[in-house]
């Protein structure tokens, strides 16, 4: 299996095998190519949703249990890819997003909604809010670039600890210990450190 992963440095190619653990092939992907561990997260759960779409129906979300739409959906233009070293094109697309989620809330609200349009932009909420919140992390990451990248050896290798312009360094290490599994008695030591 094969997954292209678009970042701010570039395309990367995220190799992995039938049976592999998602979650362990994203924080190895994020580690090799220096990239933020939070990512390894959403990534691997993308990935799990890819696996899961049925045939013929890929990127959809849609469970392996479950059947594929019965009617032609309606498709408008699809957005344009931005380039996510692009801090502008970023915030423009996060701006658009937000906005959307707006429009959605106000939906939500008028228990009245008859029209089909409506119905998809209701339906589409969760992809929307997805989207919008992977594009914010990577706006973040765009605008705060670390100002220090710290080597942290663990038992199963060395980490990467990025610390940058408003982190909080106890945040920071409580963080980076859950998200490897590490004791809770290092993250004192850790914040010291850094």
């Amino acid at each position: 299996l094969v997954w292209e992963v678009q970042s701010a440095w570039g395309m990367h190619l995220l190799e992995g095998h039938i049976g592999d653990n998602c979650r362990e092939l994203a924080r190895r992907f994020c580690r090799d190519n220096h990239l933020d561990m939070a990512l390894a997260v959403p990534l691997s759960e993308r990935m799990e949703q890819r696996l899961r779409a049925p045939a013929g129906f890929p990127g959809s979300g849609e469970g392996a249990g479950e059947k594929p739409p019965a009617g032609p959906k309606r498709k408008g233009p699809q957005p344009k890819v931005i380039d996510l070293g692009d801090k502008d094109a970023v915030r423009r697309r996060v701006r658009a997003l937000q906005k959307k989620l707006r429009e959605i809330d106000k939906l939500k609200m008028n228990p009245t909604v008859v029209d089909q349009l409506q119905r998809e932009k209701l339906a589409s909420e969760g992809e929307v809010r997805a989207a919008c919140a992977s594009l914010e992390r990577e706006l973040d990451l765009l605008e705060r670039l670390p100002k220090m990248v710290f080597d942290v050896e663990t038992e199963s290798g060395a980490r990467y600890l990025e610390f940058r312009e408003g982190d909080d360094c106890y945040e920071l290490a409580k963080q980076f210990c859950r998200q490897h599994d590490l004791d809770r008695e290092l993250i004192r030591p850790l914040a010291q450190h850094m």
